[in-house]
């Protein structure tokens, strides 16, 4: 029988490895992490909308969630933004997002709180009924600042503070990001860029575990659809992480209308166990409800994404 320090460490190595979708994950993924990968969780973006289009859109500041996957994708936003979102997956399993964004001084400021949860995991060291439960919880705090530097060229930073309990351990962490984003007007096509929650790995009871740092790559293409009294828009990108063996190649688009209802989709390559994904927007004046549908196959179980944001201006800034 497993003594109680071997389960824990045991849980830790894996947990450490998967983060917030701790033992739950494990069965989602199309590649077993490195051991010394954590904090996975950030790995999807907080915003509803862009992981309708699977996260590929490097350059939208429509909220303030863009900062998890690129600092400088909020260079373009405007007015005042507050903005909440829910993700909801199998049972026991919840996180909850806090954003908001703001101008000052030609900077623009984002932050991000993140809050996520594992209950109720069970504890087995033998085949058999659990001997009881342990939770997980993760949550973390980003702060970033990004600039138009011309009508081309914007650039971002953005630090994020970590901290990730699992069974009776805890670790903090801070990580940094830095990103680009340029226009080529003529073509209407923005090409964006991104390194995202870099930092050093830290002990975790003789464990190493480090953040997920991410590579990015992408581009995106707006259009003016004038029949529809709308727009559209199509984004790619190519995405790798440190402890992944797969390469990861994005693809969405969103379909406005009237700017009143939008309609998202996405593909993602790399997982066996999801690839498409959904999404719907409702905007009545400052007000944007927002929800993401991200199927899993083999009995998974589903994942759902609820968002709420208020945009606002105490200027005539539009």
């Amino acid at each position: 029988m497993l003594s109680p320090f071997q389960f824990g460490r045991d849980v830790r190595r894996k947990a450490a490895r998967l983060g917030t979708a701790a033992l739950v994950s494990f069965v989602c993924q199309s590649s077993v992490f490195s051991q010394s990968a954590g904090f996975s969780f950030l790995k999807s973006s907080p915003s509803p909308s862009l992981n309708a289009t699977a996260s590929s859109n490097l350059v939208d500041a429509s909220d303030p969630f863009s900062v998890w996957a690129n600092p400088a994708a909020s260079a373009r936003g405007r007015k005042i933004q507050v903005a909440f979102s829910y993700r909801r997956w199998v049972e026991g399993m919840n996180s909850g997002f806090l954003g908001a964004g703001f101008g000052i001084g030609g900077w623009r400021v984002a932050t991000v709180f993140a809050a996520s949860s594992v209950t109720d995991i069970p504890i087995r060291p033998l085949p058999g009924d659990p001997v009881g439960t342990f939770d997980q919880h993760d949550m973390a705090l980003t702060v970033a600042a990004s600039r138009q530097f011309s009508e081309r060229l914007s650039l971002g930073v953005g630090l994020t503070g970590l901290y990730e309990q699992i069974y009776v351990d805890d670790v903090t962490l801070l990580t940094g990001s830095i990103g680009g984003v340029y226009s080529l007007p003529s073509a209407g096509i923005d090409i964006a860029a991104s390194v995202t929650h870099l930092g050093k790995g830290t002990s975790f009871n003789s464990e190493t575990t480090k953040p997920p740092t991410t590579v990015a790559i992408g581009l995106a293409r707006g259009f003016d659809l004038p029949q529809l009294s709308g727009s559209a828009a199509l984004s790619a990108s190519i995405v790798k992480s440190v402890g992944e063996d797969a390469v990861h190649v994005r693809g969405g688009g969103s379909l406005d209308f009237a700017g009143a209802v939008t309609v998202r989709a996405g593909y993602e390559s790399g997982y066996d166990s999801r690839g498409l994904t959904f999404g719907l927007g409702l905007r009545y004046r400052a007000l944007r409800l927002d929800y993401a549908f991200v199927p899993f196959r083999d009995g998974i179980g589903d994942m759902n994404w609820f968002g709420v944001q208020l945009s606002f201006s105490t200027s005539d800034e539009e």
